[in-house]
């Protein structure tokens, strides 16, 4: 008892000398921790405070802190009273040991509302191993077979992807050609992509592209799929209360977030090409709303301001690509820059050189708001004794009831780029127009006309291209679609085509369509029906007819089936042309070599998982809530479709697992590297359980609720039965309900294999 006394002495000794050191010596406050809400918020923060004759004082350092603007050049560790805070009004509840505060609102401070990409990109999950698509083909056609087929293989790991693709064919002759074969790495946190290898340049629509063997570093912002990269309309005001901002652009929701009392601004809302409409709703704690109309033109095309875009490409132009003339010549380099200049103008430059021959140039991006788009360059260009200039000029306005796009190239007689010193003819001008209208309950219409002209090589004349198309498409009753068309190439003598056809679904993947097309040979009517096989086990087929009324076309009928397996997917297609038949059998999957295994895919364009349910088969697995397929025998599958530098969500069905299999985490959520392959484990924590039946003495089920224990703890459900868990050889058990107990004893050997059930066990 005195050493019980002794301790609690010291205790209060220690307390006090505590209190003494937060208080001033000479004065009788009270040490207080209470929590904070800050203008009608709770904020779930707890500080120390003294109580000073009743009210709450701190160090400036924690009103600071806590949001309360004051003489900045007063010393931080001077004690200030609430009392002494006169823009501040404090409440204090010290049975519930709440502080409430309201501050005034800081015009200088301001809530950010960010929806893009955060600045830093997330993590990627890599992986590594090898893969190989293949597309193979078989066909008898006159008595003749043949063999052709492409393959691509791609090595992955963290520092990469290399990739080879080629042709190869048994006839006539055995031969085969390589495609491309090249190295990539992607940088999500730089926005960077560095190719090794063959590769195609970009740069503006007025600077044409290039097959290169060589390097390119270009900027991808398709590396971090979130990032808002064009400019977006600034939305803001001022809360005077706690209140919420609801945005909405083109009348749907994008985002709804909880603002506190103060300026605000609301920046990189996810936004559709072309003219659309932001509405902004700020609704207080009474319900009042003020609403903030914009309207406002995005394009793809445009970059935000202060943010900039570059490529660089440098090598040996690639001529023949895919030919049996396939081959690299001269050195050419480009460079392209792009920049915003402001939220309303982007500038951009492009500089190539390569075969004697050197171009430069610039343009902008204009954005009108309403009216829409423009841009326009200027190039020039000099080598081999000659100069030239090309200009261009482009506009586009996309509305939800227009859709209008026009660009016009013109080149002098002395212009060359890169691509025409290697070989290719000269452009001396080119028109290029589209427009689309849709007319409501009216259907669509469309116009489409290209005018190019060509210079003339050492091989080839000058050329010319005029043609001009003309759609209207109209939806019928039952889902079916109509349309008409027509074409017209005035510097093809004057071809011309109508058609006309209707199209008509059924089921949930089945079609049937007929179409009747008149051109300056004659007509022919074509009918085709048939059902796409898009999911794992579904089967297709097409039948399809094509047949002249009049002219000179050959009959031909043709008849496909195929068949979408796990593994890969089977076609079979047998063609009648004019009388002579033909048979093809096509074959497209992958083989994947991932975790020490090869895998049978289907093929795997983008990122690929496997997904291990530790050994478990016939396990369903989803991803992104779509059904996959089941685990094999060695509890795996392949999940084909994943998509690089984006969240995908991998699933497995519980109910699908054994009695004695627990799992930790039924979804994961990864994020693959570029084009990558993962190893995607949901581990299993096995042990012995099974569902045990218990009764009395009489045979009875024991009461609902009875509390198990013993081997394994438990409660007794309906029919008295009970879910136990680490069950060992031989098994004992105390069950009390209460009013009464028994115990039982039973053996693991005794349960049903099929249904993992035992008993009835009687509890006596």
């Amino acid at each position: 008892m005195t050493q019980r006394h002794e301790r609690g002495t010291g205790r209060r000794w220690i307390s006090s000398f505590a209190l003494a050191w937060v208080c001033d010596a000479a004065c009788a406050d009270e040490l207080a921790l209470l929590e904070l809400v800050i203008d009608g918020r709770a904020t779930q923060r707890v500080e120390s405070f003294v109580l000073r004759d009743g009210r709450p004082a701190a160090k400036r350092s924690v009103w600071r802190a806590l949001g309360v603007r004051d003489d900045p050049t007063a010393s931080a560790e001077e004690t200030l009273s609430v009392a002494q805070l006169p823009s501040v009004r404090a409440e204090l509840d010290l049975e519930r040991r709440i502080l409430a505060l309201d501050l005034p609102p800081d015009p200088n401070a301001r809530t950010l509302i960010d929806r893009g990409a955060p600045e830093d990109a997330p993590p990627l999950d890599q992986g590594s191993g090898a893969l190989l698509n293949y597309d193979l083909s078989h066909q008898r056609a006159g008595g003749l077979d043949r063999t052709f087929g492409l393959l691509e293989a791609r090595w992955f790991n963290a520092d990469g992807v290399f990739e080879h693709s080629t042709l190869v064919s048994d006839g006539p002759g055995v031969w085969q050609r390589r495609l491309s074969s090249s190295y990539t790495r992607a940088d999500p946190q730089r926005l960077e992509r560095l190719r090794l290898g063959d590769l195609v340049t970009g740069g503006p629509t007025w600077a044409r592209p290039l097959r290169l063997g060589g390097v390119q570093l270009i900027t991808d912002f398709a590396l971090r799929p979130g990032l808002v990269t064009a400019p977006a309309p600034q939305l803001g005001g001022n809360a005077a209360v706690p209140s919420t901002v609801d945005v909405l652009v083109n009348g749907a929701r994008q985002l709804s977030e909880p603002i506190a009392p103060g300026r605000f601004e609301v920046r990189q809302l996810p936004l559709v090409n072309g003219l659309g409409e932001v509405s902004m709703v700020v609704r207080d704690a009474l319900g009042r709303e003020s609403v903030q109309n914009l309207s406002f033109y995005a394009s793809s095309l445009q970059l935000e301001r202060g943010r900039s875009a570059y490529a660089f490409e440098a090598g040996r132009v690639r001529r023949g690509f895919g030919t049996g003339d396939d081959r690299y010549g001269s050195w050419a380099a480009s460079a392209t820059w792009r920049r915003g200049l402001s939220d309303l103008v982007t500038f951009e430059s492009h500089g190539e050189a390569g075969g004697g021959t050197v171009s430069a140039g610039a343009g902008a991006l204009v954005n009108l708001g309403a009216i829409g788009l423009i841009g326009a360059a200027l190039a020039g260009s000099q080598g081999n004794g000659r100069r030239g200039v090309l200009a261009s000029v482009s506009a586009e306005r996309q509305t939800p009831v227009l859709n209008l796009q026009l660009g016009l190239t013109a080149a002098s007689a002395g212009y060359r780029d890169v691509a025409s010193a290697a070989g290719d003819a000269p452009l001396r001008h080119s028109l290029r127009l589209g427009a689309g209208w849709q007319l409501g309950g009216f259907g669509s219409f469309g116009v489409a006309a290209i005018d190019q002209r060509v210079g003339a090589t050492a091989r080839t004349a000058v050329q010319r291209s005029q043609l001009l198309s003309i759609t209207y498409q109209q939806t019928l009753p039952f889902g079916a679609q109509a349309y008409v068309s027509g074409y017209r190439d005035f510097a093809a003598h004057g071809a011309n085509g109508v058609s006309i056809g209707v199209t008509l679904p059924f089921g949930t993947r089945g079609a049937l369509s007929s179409m009747l097309t008149r051109e300056h040979a004659g007509s022919r009517l074509t009918t085709a029906a048939g059902e796409s096989a898009t999911t794992t086990g579904e089967v297709g087929w097409r039948a399809e007819a094509d047949m002249a009324i009049d002219g000179p076309a050959p009959a031909r009928q043709r008849l496909q089936a195929s068949y979408l397996a796990e593994a890969a997917r089977l076609a079979v297609e047998a063609e009648q042309l004019d009388g002579r038949a033909a048979v093809r059998v096509n074959l497209q999957g992958a083989v994947l070599a991932i975790g020490g295994r090869l895998h049978a895919s289907q093929t795997i364009n983008d990122s690929v998982a496997v997904v291990d349910v530790d050994g478990e088969p016939g396990v369903s697995v989803f991803h992104q809530n779509r059904w996959i397929g089941r685990t094999d025998r060695h509890g795996q599958i392949v999940v084909p479709g994943l998509l690089s530098f984006q969240s995908n969500r991998l699933a497995i069905d519980p109910l699908d697992l054994p009695l004695d299999a627990d799992v930790t985490d039924l979804v994961r959520e990864v994020r693959p590297g570029d084009r990558t392959g993962l190893h995607v484990r949901f581990a299993l924590d096995r042990q012995r359980a099974a569902l045990v039946e218990l009764r009395d003495a009489h045979g009875q089920p024991l009461p609902l609720g009875a509390r198990v224990a013993g081997t394994s703890a438990a409660v007794v459900g309906h029919d008295g039965q009970a879910y136990l868990r680490g069950l060992g050889d031989d098994n004992r058990l105390v069950v009390d309900w209460g009013q009464g107990q028994c115990s039982a004893r039973f053996a693991w050997r005794e349960r049903q294999v099929d249904t993992g059930r035992i008993g009835p066990v009687v509890c006596e």
